[in-house]
């Protein structure tokens, strides 16, 4: 069986080529040549498909594939054979490591530096920069190794393993809502499913192929109408272990900072260009926020609308009863300071508009740095939380 890629050159490699910026649309196999993230997004639609028996050749086509450049049926396979076979090697290096670092003696010391780095490289880092629990994806890619993706073998993916027994009489029970705990947790585990495909998807299509898809499962195969979940996935002591090995603490924080510096600032420039739209539009008429200000203006503009027109008849009837050149001058003075009082008129209203508009931006900037913060300060909240009440369960047990 083909190992994957250990070779001791990789201590010494670039570090892989992690990028903030949005996935393109397109995950052929050309595209995803060293590059961690997209192959890490092209096994998990793999395994996905396979598990809630989606369409694969609707799949190829929302990823802009045909069967010449994956070189295998449409129909069965969104990989290469090369990628199926570089899978299977990583799955394989994963459940060496996970066996040792379970064992309670000293083989975790035998593994290499350059197997370490491998499994993080492909799995941990681009996991967590895509904002992917880390050790979930370990576990949901490490079945790949039992069934290969083979529709014979469905019932060894991670969701039917999962399934609790006497499952049918629990999914009788389901009247009974959250008191279903069983249920409740099995269920749980279909949106956590969820949340990766929604996570992972590199455009639209490919999340609604894989969304019917599951949707269907859950209704005919499942039997369930509702998913009970409590919006948290529970990932396992184990996998989380050999995480913790593989990547330091520190090296997570940092990862999860640097993801949401860039969440804040796309967030940023959202709130942006939606304070200058719509400041835009309220200042092109800013009375006309009620009824009484769209009254009001109406009024107003038919009133100065009537007086203008007043004052030209009476400029005009000046004119012809003057008759005479000093008349029709000084028509044309009243009428150019008028010009003049129009222009200095628009220029003001047009200052308003600017200086409004640069107050909308300002407080949407500091809105949306508020926003982020406070996200920022409730996520670290929740896992303190998560990090204490783990250890109290374990100084329970």
């Amino acid at each position: 069986m083909p190992r994957f890629r250990t070779v001791s050159s990789m201590d010494n490699a670039p570090p892989p080529p992690y990028s903030a910026r949005s996935p393109s649309s397109s995950l052929s196999p050309n595209r995803v040549a060293h590059n961690p993230l997209m192959q890490l997004r092209r096994y998990i639609i793999e395994i996905m498909g396979f598990t809630f028996d989606a369409d694969f050749s609707l799949l190829n086509e929302a990823l802009g594939q045909t069967a010449s450049t994956i070189s295998t049926s449409p129909t069965n396979s969104i990989l290469t054979p090369a990628e199926h076979a570089e899978l299977l090697s990583l799955i394989t290096l994963i459940e060496e490591l996970k066996a040792k670092i379970s064992n309670t003696s000293t083989q975790w010391l035998t593994v290499r530096s350059s197997d370490r780095e491998a499994v993080a490289n492909a799995v941990i880092r681009p996991a967590l920069y895509l904002g992917l629990p880390a050790s979930y994806v370990l576990e949901l890619i490490s079945t790949y190794a039992s069934h290969q993706c083979n529709k014979s073998k469905r019932h060894l993916s991670l969701i039917s393993q999962r399934k609790p027994y006497f499952y049918s009489l629990f999914r009788s029970l389901a009247f009974l809502g959250p008191f279903n705990i069983v249920l409740g947790l099995f269920t749980n585990e279909l949106w956590s499913h969820a949340h990766i495909i929604n996570i992972a998807a590199p455009n639209e299509e490919v999340r609604i192929v894989l969304g019917k898809a599951m949707h269907v499962y859950q209704r005919q195969v499942l039997g369930i109408q509702e998913v009970q979940h409590i919006e948290k996935v529970f990932e396992g002591d184990e996998w989380k272990s050999l995480k913790k090995e593989l990547i330091s603490k520190d090296e997570e924080h940092r990862i999860d900072a640097a993801r949401w510096c860039r969440e804040w600032e796309e967030a940023d420039k959202k709130v942006e260009r939606g304070g200058l739209r719509y400041s835009a539009r309220q200042m092109e008429n800013p009375e006309a926020q009620t009824w009484a200000g769209i009254v009001y203006g109406g009024l107003s503009g038919v009133i100065f609308s009537f007086a203008m027109k007043i004052f030209n008849v009476f400029l005009f009837a000046i004119c012809l009863s003057k008759r005479g050149r000093g008349a029709r001058e000084w028509v044309e003075e009243k009428v150019s300071r008028y010009d003049l009082w129009e222009q200095e008129k628009k220029k003001k209203e047009e200052g308003k508009m600017k200086e409004e508009r640069r107050r909308w931006v300002k407080e949407g900037r500091r809105k949306g740095l508020e926003e982020g913060m406070r996200k920022g300060l409730e996520e670290g909240r929740r896992r303190e939380k998560r990090r204490l009440w783990g250890l109290m369960e374990r100084e329970l047990s």
